[in-house]
């Protein structure tokens, strides 16, 4: 079986390359000239093996191959395309971090007005849970930590970047 399919691998390679260098492709029902038969060791006529079999095997192989071609350029095509809209600033900013804006109170009665990109600045306290789905863990007056959506515990800035705003609901300029 191993032989078979070294020799099924071996025939791809000879026809792929063949139809590089421009040569006609053979099939299994075209004439083919008088050759001299090739001899074994002890003199007797090799037979070529029966390859018809194979041919459907090789021929799904082939269109897998371009199959893989044709979706690997697909592949790269959309990461251009995903670069070239990051780069005329199409592509939404990453605005996964909320930011602080203001503290107040002291101890438990602390509490945070806090910026989420896109949906604006909510008051907050411990516990509260914000637009984007992430939760407030702590006020004091240092800063607020907070939760992610992941479970990621993260002291959050006391500023955000302006490309995170958006004229959408509510945030700022």
């Amino acid at each position: 079986m191993k032989t078979q399919h070294t020799l099924l691998i071996t025939l791809a390679g000879c026809l792929l390359a063949g139809a590089a260098l421009g040569a006609e492709p053979v099939s299994a029902s075209a004439p083919t000239a008088a050759r001299p038969a090739a001899l074994n060791d002890s003199g007797a006529a090799l037979t070529a093996p029966d390859l018809t079999p194979y041919l459907g095997e090789l021929e799904e192989m082939k269109r897998l191959q371009r199959e893989n071609a044709a979706l690997k350029l697909k592949l790269e095509q959309s990461k251009l395309q995903a670069d070239l809209k990051t780069l005329r600033g199409s592509a939404p900013p990453d605005t996964s971090v909320p930011y602080v804006v203001a503290l107040s109170g002291v101890g438990k009665a602390g509490k945070a007005r806090v910026g989420v990109a896109g949906y604006g600045e909510q008051l907050v306290q411990a516990g509260s849970r914000l637009s984007n789905g992430w939760t407030i863990v702590a006020i004091s007056d240092n800063g607020v930590t907070a939760r992610s959506k992941a479970g990621k515990r993260v002291e959050l800035p006391f500023f955000a970047p302006p490309e995170q705003f958006s004229s959408d609901r509510g945030a700022r300029p």
